[in-house]
């Protein structure tokens, strides 16, 4: 069984109306860098913000084709499997996400 330090444990993100369809916020969750997008559909998707190539911020790059694609040189995931389209192998994090009473609410296990 796990020590209580890597137990994932709720954090609010945001209130959930701070996040419109078809955009992506980040923010630091329990020492972890952490961006959340809201689809055209209105669903939440939580992943690591920082894409693994160069750390650009995802939070910055553009919500298009049911993934986000990196700012900084294009690289494209998948959401919410955060699975890299353009280089096979690489993934991001991802974290379970829901809303609940007005706020989106992200587990992460705290650094």
């Amino acid at each position: 069984m796990g020590t209580e330090a890597e137990v994932a444990q709720p954090f609010r993100f945001c209130a959930a109306d701070e996040l419109a369809t078809c955009h992506v916020r980040s923010a630091v969750l329990g020492g972890r860098a952490v961006a959340v997008a809201r689809g055209e559909d209105g669903a939440l998707s939580a992943f690591g913000a920082l894409c693994p190539h160069q750390h650009a911020n995802l939070a910055h790059g553009l919500l298009v084709d049911g993934g986000i694609t990196c700012p900084d040189h294009l690289w494209h995931f998948e959401l919410p499997s955060g699975r890299c389209t353009t280089v096979p192998g690489t993934q991001l994090p991802v974290y379970p996400v829901r809303e609940e009473h007005g706020q989106i609410i992200v587990e992460v296990v705290p650094r």
